[in-house]
């Protein structure tokens, strides 16, 4: 129990822990000899009466001191939580936005599949009109199959992409084709892509049927996550996708060519047999390239993609 006592003297206040009730010594603030008077447990002093207070702490003096403590023990805690609890809520938005990529990718992928199993083959990549000109996009072919009639009725097929009047439709964006990146962005674009070219799914020679697939369906990429900023593609009915052979493999490495660029951390893909997968940024690239063909044959391990 502590006690505030005051210098005879020069009527300095100190605090006095009782365990030196009766002690002699010297005033810290003006060096004369005082002697602390023996303290009752009631907190009166049984000294002399010049000496003018030996009371206890009063109960609002400690509720404020309780408070200050309480204050800055707060603000200790709320620092350890910004510096180390920083790294968690990364990683908590980057694991939902992952989820969310490969949750869109597989509805995607699942669409796909419908529309191949209807019409024989999966869809043109770019659809082009007699003279070879890109007029629309596999998405806008697959939206009946994402359940998006609506949308797939207002789009006019004699028109290009980028007339007036599908501009105008390209203004409701299905939600699967929305990125949880992308809700930070303004515009229109897609970043969910197929990879052409030889060897691919989508050969010049014509899109293939699932069936057809000689590589194993659970390690063949369908479609894909990439960023198409580099291309200006800022509509989701834009005719543009991947090429494979301007690819190295290396994911995120040049934005509008290679796979990723979107998610932190690397790249969602969904794939044939319809299975949303991540792939990080330090697989090889040779490795990344193998998922992207159909019929190359290269030698995959079980758990590629664990």
């Amino acid at each position: 129990m502590s006690y505030l006592f005051t210098c005879p003297n020069c009527q300095t206040k100190t605090l006095v822990d009782d365990q030196y009730s009766g002690h002699v010594g010297r005033c810290v603030t003006c060096d004369q000899p005082i002697q602390v008077p023996s303290f009752l447990t009631s907190g009166l002093n049984s000294g002399p009466a010049s000496i003018a207070s030996n009371e206890k702490l009063s109960p609002l003096f400690r509720r404020i001191l309780a408070a200050i403590i309480c204050v800055i023990l707060l603000a200790g805690v709320a620092g350890i939580a910004y510096r180390y609890g920083q790294p968690t809520l990364v990683k908590l938005a980057s694991s939902r936005e992952r989820a969310g990529a490969i949750s869109n990718l597989e509805r995607i992928a699942s669409a796909l599949n419908a529309y191949a199993a209807d019409h024989g083959a999966y869809p043109l990549p770019i659809i082009r009109d007699a003279n070879g000109k890109p007029m629309h996009s596999w998405r806008v072919a697959i939206l009946p199959y994402l359940n998006e009639n609506q949308i797939a009725n207002e789009y006019d097929y004699d028109k290009p992409w980028d007339s007036t009047e599908n501009m105008e439709v390209a203004l409701s964006i299905p939600s699967v084709y929305v990125s949880q990146s992308q809700n930070r962005m303004s515009g229109y674009g897609c970043e969910y892509h197929l990879v052409v070219g030889d060897r691919t799914l989508f050969p010049k020679s014509g899109p293939l049927n699932p069936k057809r697939v000689s590589d194993d369906p659970t390690k063949t990429a369908l479609v894909v996550e990439a960023t198409s900023r580099q291309n200006n593609a800022n509509v989701w009915t834009q005719p543009i996708e991947l090429d494979i052979q301007a690819m190295t493999g290396a994911i995120g490495t040049n934005p509008g060519v290679e796979i990723g660029s979107v998610t932190e951390g690397g790249a969602a893909i969904a794939t044939v047999d319809g299975a949303g997968h991540f792939l990080d940024e330090s697989m090889a690239p040779e490795i990344v390239l193998a998922i992207l063909t159909a019929s190359g044959n290269e030698p995959l391990a079980d758990d590629v993609l664990d």
